[in-house]
């Protein structure tokens, strides 16, 4: 019964959910109002780093983020579309489908390159103030 207590104490104080923070969101536009179609979005200051995907609606969310203010790194690719590099065949020996001798498509940046560096993209976000909601340029 005393090791139960101590357990139920421990739990009260450590709380549940992790390491705390708040929980943003946002989304992630072009100048033009379209949305980035995926992607990753990393936040960073001297203490610490978080990361959250781009959803293809241009939404992001980030989990746990710790009060503070952060440079903000936006990265995104795509493939273009290649009809010829969807053939693919059965490799017997490997025992896998392979492309069937295409080479595969270069991925395609989505975004101004200096998007991909914190110091350099011009973004900032203060938590847990906001706002979240981030415009970017094209290549």
């Amino acid at each position: 019964m005393r090791y139960c207590s101590l357990f139920v104490l421990l739990f009260a104080v450590s709380g549940c959910g992790g390491p705390g923070g708040t929980d943003i969101e946002g989304t992630v536009k072009f100048d033009d109002g379209a949305p980035l179609s995926q992607g990753s979005i990393i936040l960073t200051n001297e203490g610490a780093t978080f990361r959250g995907v781009v959803t293809p609606d241009g939404k992001y969310k980030v989990l746990a983020v710790a009060k503070g203010d952060y440079s903000v790194a936006l990265t995104g690719t795509t493939v273009a579309a290649d009809a010829d590099f969807d053939e693919m065949a059965w490799d017997q020996d490997k025992g896998v489908y392979v492309n069937a001798g295409k080479e595969a498509p270069k991925p395609v940046a989505l975004l101004n390159e200096k998007f991909s560096d914190p110091s350099k993209s011009g973004l900032s976000i203060s938590v847990p103030k906001g706002p979240f909601d981030l415009t970017v340029q094209g290549p």
